[in-house]
């Protein structure tokens, strides 16, 4: 994106931004999904410190801060 001025890169991301999944706390959410298979092998976030590497957008990182002590989304 060099070749971008600033303005340029944000009108770029804004646009981008309206094509990112948004959050939802549904029943059958794909992401809560995925939680409960997490949950039903054993992992239990209740008051853990959690570091969500690779966090992309965020999804993960914003259901597990519901329960646990605090999460960290590095992306």
């Amino acid at each position: 994106m060099e070749h971008l001025g600033h303005g340029e890169q944000k009108e770029f991301w804004n646009k981008k931004a309206q094509e990112f999944p948004r959050y939802e706390n549904r029943a059958g959410n794909y992401e809560l999904g995925i939680l409960d298979r997490i949950r039903r092998m054993g992992v239990d976030f209740k008051g853990k410190t959690v570091i969500d590497a690779g966090c992309g957008t965020g999804m993960y990182s914003l259901h597990i801060a519901q329960e646990a002590k605090s999460v960290l989304g590095v992306d």
